[in-house]
């Protein structure tokens, strides 16, 4: 994607089906849809649902509908813009029990382009990574966190929503976890930490593409192939016309 928003994405299923599921699309022209989640397992016990709720979130009219109808809602009251909203109903509809046993975490936010507001929430997802500038021009990394369990473990859980503000050219990265828990050769498992301090140094490299992100942690790890499905999306936030007051 390119323009108002520039977004690069990379995918690495660790065979030909996978669970994980990445996505972004403008809702509206104010409003930009970003999520990426993770199903328990592999193969195509994974990747069935998966599917199911790619297709899902972008049947729109259909969620919009189907929420409407049973929380007594406007049909045009758009509830995918609201974050926890999305995550409690995906809960209620994807209770393991009812998905051979298959839980997944999603991390699922929506960027407001005329306020630059993100709201976002999470469901045991590992939280998102914002880099933004900072005041003297320092670079500073945010962990963007919110309270959830994995969809599908528990019927009775309410999602939280955060919100936080994008300022000028900033850049979110949005990851499964199989792109960290990988064994190393000394028997030690790389760990989130060292995930996000390869990043940090990346992203200030001349050669920060995600290509060269995934080389730099086959090199680091000394793995050829991921153990698991590894997702990652980069988001770069184009600074507005009038946003230059809004840091």
């Amino acid at each position: 994607m390119e323009g108002d928003v520039t977004i690069d994405r990379l995918f690495l299923p660790s065979s030909q089906l996978g669970g994980d599921c990445l996505d972004f699309y403008w809702l509206d022209e104010q409003h930009l849809v970003l999520y990426i989640l993770d199903v328990s397992g592999h193969g195509l016990a994974a990747a069935l649902p998966s599917i199911s709720i790619h297709n899902l979130l972008r049947t729109q009219a259909r969620f919009n509908q189907q929420y409407a109808t049973s929380h007594g809602r406007r049909q045009s009251d758009s509830f995918l813009k609201r974050p926890a909203d999305v995550l409690n109903y995906l809960n209620s509809l994807f209770q393991m029990k009812d998905q051979n046993n298959q839980y997944f975490t999603i991390w699922y936010g929506v960027f407001d382009k005329d306020s630059r507001q993100l709201r976002y929430a999470s469901a045991g997802h590992p939280p998102a990574l914002l880099r933004s500038m900072a005041e003297g021009g320092n670079i500073e990394w945010c962990a963007l966190k919110a309270p959830g369990m994995p969809i599908g473990l528990f019927e009775e859980v309410a999602y939280e929503e955060r919100t936080v503000s994008i300022g000028l050219s900033s850049q979110l990265f949005l990851y499964t976890d199989g792109l960290y828990e990988i064994p190393k050769p000394d028997g030690e498992m790389w760990d989130n930490g060292g995930f996000q301090t390869l990043l940090e140094a990346h992203a200030e490299s001349t050669e920060s593409g995600l290509v060269s992100l995934v080389d730099q942690i086959r090199a680091h790890t000394s793995v050829e192939s991921f153990p698991d499905d590894a997702s990652i999306i980069s988001i770069h936030f184009t600074p507005s016309p009038d946003a230059g007051s809004q840091g």
